[in-house]
């Protein structure tokens, strides 16, 4: 069975086992790799507001994460201005939380 997982997956080639047809164009391709660096992307570069904001505003960055370790669950964000940290905010959470919950958590924190 894997030297027909392989065939179809990785080689994009049909096959035959136990009398099932795996044909390779039924099975989703990987998608090609990005042009650019996530390290390197640069918001402003791939989000247009419409127009440009007050000249006083200060560029705020923000890093979120939500985690498992072990079985425990944890959410947090800070906020970056002028190469500083501006605020930071963490919360340890239920072991029923999922990691998903716990990004999502980090994500609303720091927009509110």
């Amino acid at each position: 069975m894997q030297s027909t997982l392989i065939r179809v997956g990785r080689l994009g080639r049909n096959c035959y086992y136990e009398d099932i047809h795996f044909h390779h164009e039924s099975y989703e391709q990987p998608s090609p790799p990005s042009i650019i660096h996530p390290a390197l992307f640069s918001l402003e570069d791939g989000i247009s507001h419409g127009g440009q904001g007050p000249s006083n505003r200060i560029p705020i960055k923000v890093y979120t994460d939500g985690s498992k370790i072990n079985d425990q669950k944890g959410s947090a964000f800070c906020a970056i201005a002028n190469e500083a940290v501006t605020k930071t905010w963490k919360v340890k959470l239920s072991p029923a939380n999922t990691v998903f919950q716990a990004e999502m958590l980090a994500l609303k924190s720091a927009i509110e």
